[in-house]
């Protein structure tokens, strides 16, 4: 049941947010959209309490109202159950319990308990029917809501207002709930039931939020609001915070609170994030420090943010599995989210065996593609007990000064791995600078060269969504030919295959030269596979372009920086890597060269 307000936010993407960087079959990505589902939170363990975890997502839809002499701020709530066992409070009366408002009146109010259910199968997970013994305890008081006509959980919710230096200015009362489920927030969470349990707001039946779902409260409800009378023009957090002075048995009691970052400009509104406000220095503002503040959106991934142990620093880390090939920890923020107070993504990681040239970061824009990425390892610091501080200036993603949607760190190995863990995933204002990638080496003699495409293509032609001509004859670079290319997907490759293992082992760099057009080099990637099929290591192009004549760029990239020195490769890949159709290029010269 939805309280207010048409639920036009509650819908999720419905495709995978980015795309491995291989040859795909229609079955891999159809399989890939069904397995995009994001995990359990699950910390209940087997055979005790099945507790709930109450989690409040950054307010929404925020306005202004006048009412008289009041200027209101209202907004939309909503606040999720995201582990294993429900939230469920019930009425009781009696002696002893009456009365429980103190306000002389015992028939405008009820004692509330909570009942905890006790796993009685031994999963961890509550399953109604199954799991039916229960203990009780305190929980606080239930009272009639005039103006919404039915009964409501007392001192459930708390709103604030803060300013940039992260100053209440404005503390509203605590606010009582009608707790009910209103959208299934969590449909991958063990023990979600299909449909709404907790639906009646009467002064007799249990109130509460199901395993995976949400209790939702409109922007236009009574009382969904703070009066701001006085209140400058500004930067400014709406903090909406879920059972502020816990009352509630949870599995997590740092995860409760949820805010928005908003410009107030007489009686407009205009969002900037959920970035919180700590002042306009930029930072740090954690997605991740022992409680995960955005939505958890992996897919293939099997991710625990409750660990304690090991940590890198406070009392938790997060644990990530991931599972298949090219799988993805993808942590999505619930609004648009203003990289301009930042400089940097930091985050700490204890890779174990797993080399953090696996890893591939990235930013998502607000329409669902990859801004830009780079390898972890390029970096990376050592830290303390195994380790590593990974600091990632925005601008070497393309995030600098944008509005992003997320985050993702990418398996790019593909291949399973074994569990990783990440803390202090975080924005923050200051950045080293950035590794100077490494030199190109001095020109080759003629006579270390090995030419895979030169007037004509040598390699068999296993690109996909992509139309290639290998015998164009103008544009040119050098010879009598080129060869054209276009993107006709997003993520669409010009692949060229060697029909046997080919050895680099006389060779130092890949060379080619491209005419790109209107389309920029950082929309290539370019990378080496190896004979199994799986990429070894890639770059984008722009990092070692260097401009020639006629628009055209000298594209040298050492074997070193993609892992491709003395091996065995099966082929060259320069995949489209914006996630769009791109307009058609030229590319010449495809060779390896020696020093």
């Amino acid at each position: 049941m939805y309280k207010g307000a048409s639920p036009r936010r509650y819908e999720r993407w419905g495709k995978v947010i980015t795309v491995p960087r291989l040859q795909l079959t229609i079955g891999v990505i159809c399989a890939s959209l069904l397995l995009l589902a994001r995990p359990a939170f699950a910390t209940n363990p087997p055979g005790g309490d099945l507790l709930p975890d109450l989690v409040t997502k950054a307010p929404t839809d925020l306005s202004i109202a006048l009412a008289g002499a009041e200027k209101r701020l209202r907004f939309t709530i909503e606040s999720d159950n995201v582990d294993t066992g429900p939230l469920e409070v019930f009425p009781v009366t009696g002696p002893g319990y009456d009365d429980c408002n103190h306000d002389g009146d015992p028939t405008n109010d009820r004692t509330v308990l909570q009942r905890i259910y006790r796993d009685a199968n031994n999963d961890g997970v509550f399953t109604r029917g199954i799991d039916t013994a229960s203990r009780s305890q305190l929980a606080g008081c239930m009272v009639f809501h005039v103006a919404h006509n039915h009964w409501h959980f007392d001192d459930y919710a708390q709103f604030q207002l803060r300013n940039a230096a992260g100053t209440t200015v404005v503390a509203g009362t605590k606010t009582s709930f009608c707790l009910t489920d209103s959208v299934r927030s969590t449909p991958g969470l063990p023990g979600s039931p299909s449909g709404g349990y907790y639906t009646a707001c009467d002064q007799v039946t249990p109130q509460g939020i199901s395993v995976g779902w949400g209790d939702i409260y409109g922007w236009d409800l009574p009382g969904q609001y703070l009066v701001i009378n006085g209140v400058p023009d500004g930067d400014y957090c709406v903090v909406s915070t879920a059972d502020p002075v816990n009352k509630l048995a949870e599995t997590n009691e740092s995860n409760n609170s949820g805010s928005t970052r908003f410009r107030l400009t007489g009686n407009t509104v205009t969002m900037l994030s959920n970035t919180p406000c700590n002042g306009s220095s930029g930072g740090p503002f954690f997605v991740y420090d022992d409680s995960l503040q955005w939505d958890n959106w992996s897919w293939n991934t099997a991710v625990n943010p409750s660990v304690t142990s090991p940590v890198f620093s406070g009392t938790r880390s997060m644990s990530v599995k991931y599972n298949a090939a090219w799988a993805g920890l993808s942590l999505h923020s619930p609004v648009g989210f203003s990289t301009a107070p930042f400089t940097q993504l930091h985050f700490a990681i204890l890779p174990g065996s797993v080399p953090l040239s696996a890893f591939w970061v990235s930013l998502y824009g607000t329409n669902g593609a990859e801004i830009g990425g780079v390898i972890a390892q390029a970096y990376a610091s050592p830290a303390s007990g195994g380790w590593y501080n990974v600091n990632v200036p925005l601008s070497a993603m393309g995030g600098a000064n944008t509005t992003i949607s997320g985050i993702v760190v990418q398996e790019q190995r593909g291949v399973a791995e074994p569990t990783v863990y990440l803390d202090e995933v975080s924005f923050t204002g200051s950045a080293p600078p950035p590794p100077p990638p490494p030199p190109p080496p001095p020109p080759p003699p003629p006579s270390t060269t090995y030419t895979v495409y030169g007037d004509s293509l040598q390699w068999a032609n296993w690109s996909w969504n992509t139309t290639v001509n290998p015998s164009v004859a103008s544009p040119v670079f050098s010879g009598t030919r080129s060869m054209s290319v276009k993107y006709n997907a997003g993520w669409a490759g010009l692949s060229l295959h060697s029909p046997v293992g080919f050895s680099t082992a006389p060779y130092t760099r890949l060379h080619f030269a491209v005419l790109p057009g209107s389309m920029p080099l950082s929309a290539i990637w370019v990378s080496l596979y190896g004979t199994n099929g799986a990429e070894i290591g890639g770059v984008i192009a722009q990092t070692y372009a260097t401009p020639a004549s006629g628009g055209w760029y000298t594209v040298d990239v050492p074997l070193s920086a993609m892992s491709g020195s003395n091996t065995t490769i099966s082929g060259v890949v320069l995949q489209e890597q914006r996630g769009t159709a791109e307009p058609a290029f030229y590319v010449d010269e495809v060779s390896f060269t020696g020093s």
